[in-house]
């Protein structure tokens, strides 16, 4: 952490009354004089004294953030400790619970269901499914009533099989993924579900 400005700390609650700077890569000079909360100036504080109940502390840089990790199944828990002069914020990660792993391979196998049936929702996707099962009945029935069907028929009941393996084929990797102990954090990846 590097040193991006000042801050006058209230004592008491350490509570930011005033800051200056705050720019990364850019330490302004230590503020002189200084007006404190209540009006009063006070000349040549230096950086770590206070006076009055208030404490002038170097402002550290922020803190980048949390460490990379998956959200789909991780949680990321921050905590901060707050010393005279900075904040240490740091991070645990954590495994979601089994169910909330699970439950994130199912919404990718959802995801990839929309995609392969060109619908933007579960609704629209469920009910292209089902027409398409109805369809594929209908070409079903005709060929044991009738004996034959025409070559767009059989075109078509191709394109519906196809249509049905691919969904079955990701609710089947869907399984396997889910029963990975544990859940791979890269389980989006094509290469569990290809």
């Amino acid at each position: 952490m590097q040193p991006i400005g000042f801050k006058l700390l209230r004592d008491s609650d350490n509570a930011v009354m005033k800051e200056w700077g705050g720019t990364v890569g850019h330490l302004p000079d230590v503020p002189n004089p200084i007006t404190l909360p209540n009006g009063d100036h006070v000349c040549g504080l230096q950086v770590g004294s206070g006076v009055f109940g208030y404490t002038l502390v170097s402002w550290m840089m922020d803190d980048p953030g949390p460490p990379p990790h998956t959200e789909t199944l991780e949680k990321c828990l921050p905590s901060s400790e707050l010393t005279p002069m900075k904040t240490i914020v740091s991070y645990q990660i954590v495994r979601r619970t089994l169910d909330e792993q699970k439950q994130a391979v199912k919404n990718e196998a959802q995801r990839r269901i929309l995609a392969i049936t060109g619908k933007p929702d579960i609704l629209s996707s469920h009910s292209k499914q089902l027409n398409a099962l109805m369809r594929a009945s209908e070409i079903t029935n005709k060929l044991a009533l009738t004996g034959s069907i025409t070559p767009e028929e059989v075109a078509e009941s191709e394109i519906l099989r196809g249509l049905a393996t691919s969904i079955k084929a990701i609710r089947e990797k869907s399984d396997v993924i889910e029963a990975m102990s544990p859940i791979p954090l890269d389980f989006s990846q094509d290469s569990y579900w290809t």
